[in-house]
Order: C-alpha cells, then structure tokens, then sequence
C-alpha cells in the first residue's frame, strides 16, 4: 500500500527518521513540484467522481471553447 503524507517542514526530519527506522516501511522523499502535480491530479479525480455523482457541475468541451 502506498500513502501519502504531508508534513510541516519543521517535522519533516522527525517523521523521516521515523519511517526510516521501522523495517516494514519504505520511505521516499519527492520533489514539491512531483508532490503539486499529484495533489492536483487528486483533486481533478475527486471533482470527476463528484460530477458521476451529479454532486458537482461540469462543463462542455464547447462552452470551455467558447470561453476562450
């Protein structure tokens, strides 16, 4: 299973050391940049399952056209 945490950078170093001394855990650091990408990409798959649900309006290719 794979998790994703976020940590205040004052603890960062705490939590690292953490992970790192328990045996059943691996742990990797990730760029801020990789991290923004995934938290967005998360919230786009939120907002998707959302409108399926029709608990979220979306919008038409044509009118984000005609926007432009």
């Amino acid at each position: 299973m794979k998790i994703l945490i976020d940590v205040n950078e004052n603890k960062a170093a705490f939590v690292l050391e953490l992970l790192q001394s328990l045996s059943f855990v691996k742990s990797k650091q990730i760029s801020k940049d990789k991290a923004e990408i995934i938290e967005g990409i998360k919230e786009g798959m939120e907002e998707m399952i959302l409108m399926e649900k029709s608990q979220l309006q979306g919008y038409s290719a044509k009118s984000l056209r005609d926007e432009i």
